[in-house]
């Protein structure tokens, strides 16, 4: 599953530096910035959803789980792209459509969302550690938050 404490230290330099790059990347690309009604109870709620719930799902499931098996066959990255392909086709479930920048449904939302995939799946690769695509993950879904586009109170 790729919980190790191999690279560890790697893992989490590549982990912060791509999240955090990709949470500057949001912050000044999201044109309309707003906080959320209710920020700070958002940020209560919302950081340990995406620390502890949602990104380690999706990264022990995409990453962990289908990318070593899709890399077996047809090689790295063939098992890269098929898997990344399957992660933007996850998020077609209608709940994760109001939570995008780019809206999903979309031919540059299913892009965008392949690319993160993309860029989930190779620092996997690169470090041979979960803890890198997970903390990347987490630090891109606190960016929807902190822009205002991912709400989790109502």
């Amino acid at each position: 599953m790729g919980f190790t404490r191999r690279n560890l230290s790697q893992a989490l330099l590549w982990g912060l530096a791509t999240g955090l790059l990709l949470l500057a990347i949001e912050w000044f690309t999201t044109g309309d910035r707003q906080t959320a009604p209710l920020f700070w109870l958002q940020l209560a709620v919302g950081i340990p959803i995406w620390v502890l719930i949602m990104s380690p799902f999706q990264e022990f499931l995409f990453r962990g789980w289908l990318q070593p098996r899709f890399q077996d066959a047809p090689g790295l990255w063939p098992g890269l792209i098929v898997t990344s392909i399957s992660f933007a086709l996850w998020h077609l479930c209608p709940r994760f459509e109001q939570a995008q920048i780019v809206p999903i449904m979309s031919v540059s939302g299913m892009l965008f969302t392949t690319g993160m995939g993309l860029l989930f799946g190779y620092i996997f690769q690169r470090t041979g550690n979960i803890v890198a695509p997970w903390l990347t993950h987490a630090l891109a879904g606190l960016a929807l938050m902190l822009t205002g586009s991912m709400t989790f109170v109502q």
